[in-house]
């Protein structure tokens, strides 16, 4: 019998880091040996329980050192989403529940958050619950603090500005803003401590990058997520600060001091706190390096920009960013009438793993509201998005920027052929 030679795989250049990051090796030896040791109910009273319950509360001190917060303010969920659904519902549903209300609760998030506030926070106003006020970004997608003042009123319960964007990775400045929050409660409720409005950030792709104290940052309620800093997938967690009012989203909520109900998975918490540790300790590092992956890689780009092979065919693209406040693993390009999903397509092809937009909105075929709050009101331009990581060097920049000038020639060699 004749047995064909093996195909060589080729290499594949992953520039998908933003949306998930595969498990660093530390990670994955010790998630491994909970899996086989440590699988009993932390909830049990039995001797196995008991000793997940101790990893569980270990893993939960290890994450709220690492934000400077109390272990019990750390409560664990399946991820970013939910971390954000519950941040915004359950202080929604915990004012719901005052029957003494004298006007719906008034909500104002940022015009980029993640689709899971943006989203949840429309269905809301949609369906007669709330008020909903969204907070303008420039061009560069920084919120002006100063149009605060102009938003909040006396029924704002929640405010929540996206600490790093996932998609442009445009850095919010949350310490500022959350001393202008606590100046307008004191105008507004006389007193800087009011329990209203509650302050929430998604810092789910800072961890890891900036400096993710809640202390300093002067928040109450903070998603995170496993997932984006190397660890298990399917564990996340929100920090809520003790006595911010938050109710649970579940009917059943036993677990997780009675906000989300279901048997703790320990072994994924123990990944995620390893991973946390792991991320804290090579951030600084980490960030410089990508600063330089992100300056050659522009570099790059400026350069073939300019070759007559591409000059000749009109090509036109923007940096969606600013420089001074951007994290630099993510890199978001728009070309302008080329579309995402073809750019995205041909560099797969190409075996390089790139984003049109957020994972969570890949088959919504509308420009993404982040997109459209920073100028782009239609589909004329395609936007891709390359996020670096810590396996990404320059041999594989260098590959990603020549597989981008083979597609943008071919791309726009057909739109000028086709008349198009």
């Amino acid at each position: 019998m004749f047995f064909g030679k093996k195909k060589k795989e080729k290499k594949q250049y992953y520039f998908d880091y933003a949306a998930a990051t595969p498990i660093d090796d530390e990670v994955l030896s010790l998630l491994f040996s909970h899996l086989g040791t440590n699988f009993a109910n932390p909830g049990a009273l039995h001797g196995a329980g008991v000793e997940s319950k101790k990893i569980l509360q270990e893993s939960r001190t290890v994450i709220s050192g690492l934000i400077s917060s109390r272990s019990d303010e750390i409560v664990f969920t399946s991820g970013g989403t939910e971390s954000d659904v519950l941040a915004l519902k359950g202080v929604v549903d915990k004012v719901l529940l005052n029957k003494n209300l004298k006007e719906k609760p008034h909500l104002i998030v940022s015009a980029i958050e993640h689709s899971a506030i943006f989203d949840t926070a429309k269905k809301l106003k949609d369906s007669g619950l709330i008020e909903l006020s969204i907070l303008s970004v420039d061009n560069s997608g920084r919120v002006d603090i100063d149009n605060l003042k102009n938003l909040i009123k006396e029924s704002t319960v929640f405010i929540s500005v996206m600490y790093v964007n996932n998609e442009i990775g445009v850095i919010q400045d949350i310490p500022s803003i959350s001393k202008e929050i606590r100046r307008l409660k004191k105008k507004i409720h006389g007193d800087r401590s009011a329990v209203y409005p509650v302050f929430h950030t998604d810092a789910s792709q800072a961890v890891g990058s900036l400096p993710v104290g809640v202390l300093s940052l002067g928040i109450d309620l903070m998603s995170f997520n496993s997932g984006k800093i190397y660890g298990p997938k399917g564990v996340g967690a929100l920090f809520v600060k003790r006595k911010t009012p938050i109710s649970s989203v579940f009917y059943s909520s036993g677990q997780e001091f009675g906000l989300r109900p279901g048997t703790e998975p320990v072994a994924l918490i123990a990944g995620f706190a390893k991973a946390m540790q792991v991320s804290e300790k090579h951030k600084d590092k980490e960030f410089l390096r990508q600063k330089e992956n992100r300056k050659y890689f522009l570099k790059e780009l400026e350069n073939i920009s300019m070759e007559p092979s591409l000059n000749s065919l009109d090509l036109s693209y923007k940096i969606n960013q600013t420089e001074d406040y951007t994290v630099p693993h993510i890199v978001h390009l728009s070309f302008k009438g080329l579309e995402s999903d073809q750019l995205v397509i041909e560099l797969d092809s190409r075996n390089i793993f790139v984003s049109a937009k957020s994972a969570c909105k890949t088959l919504d075929p509308q420009t993404s509201h982040v997109l459209q709050s920073i100028g782009y009101k239609d589909n004329s331009w395609g936007s891709v998005r390359f996020s670096f990581g810590r396996n990404t060097n320059k041999d594989d920049i260098d590959f990603a920027i020549a597989a981008l000038k083979e597609v943008l020639i071919k791309l726009l060699h057909t739109k000028k052929e086709f008349n198009l």
